[in-house]
């Protein structure tokens, strides 16, 4: 009878297993493969050589590792240290670990022995027939400590946090759920304000409704600057613009600009960008006249970061990077 290829790899697992049990007291201390359901008493000490052995013989049926996860656990404990989260260390009754496997690696890349919660005998299954928890955003983590705060209210926190320039520029920040209450408790002021600055113009128009973030992460930093009376100076043009219900130079360039047909060719990373300058640009035309009788005068050219970095409010919007 033929032998196939699974049938072998099971029967090469078995001999590993069986070869290794004489090892469980000297090195893990328990029988990974026991098939009795408990938690094992007080926290189990995982040191860099018992974690090095789960991932070479017991790590058989996890997901495929991913050295980006692994990285984003090892800053944040360079960062904060290791983390006494409550997370528990798992064997199936198969003695198979179906999670923990980047922190296990961190913990043998870094060196260092960690106290955790440690399981046996659960059931192979238990990850693909139960109901998955529910994913952990930065709007979670926000109201657990605001419940004031809402969704809308930290997607416009979002769109500053990607939006805002830093006199020195960090590579790259965006808002996560390890920074989000920090960012919430540091802009939630101007968050607020700059989502009922802009309320009233989309109770109103619908056309400019798919960029409502933008329009509010503009509109918090023109509060943060000082400029609140310009941000709604130029809203309420603009809705006369868009309502047909009177028209300025800056608005209506402003919408024929933005109506150009190259912008239907823009991906959906660049049009909120681009919609960013179009309004940093329009607040230095408001600033200098009042009433909106102003040529808008920019081009798709000078729409860049690099353009914009030190001129106008979009320079008045650069703050100190606080980590």
């Amino acid at each position: 009878m033929l032998v196939t290829r699974t049938e072998k790899r099971k029967v090469n697992r078995a001999l590993v297993k069986t070869l290794q049990k004489s090892t469980f007291d000297k090195i893990l201390g328990f029988d990974p493969s026991t098939q009795e359901y408990g938690a094992r008493p007080g926290l189990y000490k995982l040191t860099p050589v018992r974690a090095q052995h789960i991932l070479d013989f017991y790590n058989t049926n996890n997901r495929k590792f991913s050295p980006s996860q692994k990285n984003s656990i090892n800053k944040s404990v360079e960062k904060n240290g290791y983390q006494n989260d409550g997370d528990t260390l798992r064997f199936t009754t198969d003695g198979d670990i179906p999670e923990y496997q980047h922190r296990l690696q961190v913990i043998v890349d870094m060196g260092i022995t960690v106290y955790v919660p440690l399981v046996l005998g659960v059931s192979p299954e238990a990850f693909s027939s139960t109901a998955s928890a529910l994913p952990r955003t930065a709007f979670s983590e926000i109201s657990k400590k605001d419940k004031a705060a809402t969704s809308a209210e930290v997607s416009s926190l979002k769109q500053v946090i990607a939006r805002k320039v830093y006199k020195v520029k960090p590579k790259k920040e965006e808002l996560t759920v390890q920074n989000a209450i920090k960012k919430w408790n540091l802009w939630k002021m101007w968050v607020r304000k700059g989502e009922k600055l802009t309320e009233s113009f989309f109770d109103t128009t619908s056309d400019w409704n798919a960029y409502r973030r933008t329009f509010a992460a503009w509109a918090s930093l023109m509060c943060f600057i000082g400029e609140e009376k310009n941000a709604t100076q130029f809203l309420q043009l603009l809705e006369k613009e868009t309502m047909g219900g009177g028209s300025t130079t800056l608005t209506r360039e402003f919408k024929a600009f933005w109506e150009m047909p190259e912008t239907a060719y823009l991906t959906n990373v660049q049009r909120p960008r681009r919609i960013w300058h179009l309004l940093c640009a329009a607040s230095d035309k408001i600033n200098k006249n009042f009433d909106g009788e102003i040529q808008l005068k920019l081009t798709s050219a000078e729409c860049s970061h690099e353009y914009f970095e030190k001129r106008g409010v979009y320079r008045k919007f650069q703050v100190e990077y606080i980590t």
